[in-house]
């Protein structure tokens, strides 16, 4: 969040938009992700329930890990990212810039910076 707020050159909704539609939507796990998974099952059941929730479908305690293939999900991540949204501003049509995109919200009013020399 430091990193956009001072360096990015786009607003927090445009960064986090895919992100959402694949936590919301789906999206196809690397293909030995549920090989993975299975080594580490008893640290999901135990330590990472909420993460068993969403890896080991039916949760801890007997769940299966993702195929390939299988879309995965996660929609209570995707609801924190839009409720992150709507603390920044993103009700009021300008998001990460404020109230009314005033230019008063979290992100500081600094240009980027550039690399490659001066900037135009």
């Amino acid at each position: 969040m430091l990193l956009l707020r001072d360096h990015g050159t786009k607003s927090l909704a445009d960064v986090l938009e895919y992100a959402i539609g694949y936590a919301e939507d789906g999206h196809a796990p690397v293909e030995r992700v549920g090989e993975t998974v299975e080594t580490v099952r008893r640290l999901f059941e135990e330590e990472w329930p909420s993460s068993a929730e969403v890896y080991l479908r039916g949760g801890p305690g007997g769940g299966e890990p993702p195929r390939t293939g299988e879309l995965l999900r996660n929609p209570a991540l995707a609801a924190t990212w839009r409720r992150l949204l709507a603390e920044a501003g993103a009700g009021a049509g300008d998001v990460g810039r404020g109230e009314a995109g005033s230019g008063s919200g979290w992100r500081r009013s600094r240009p980027p910076v550039r690399c490659g020399g001066p900037a135009s």
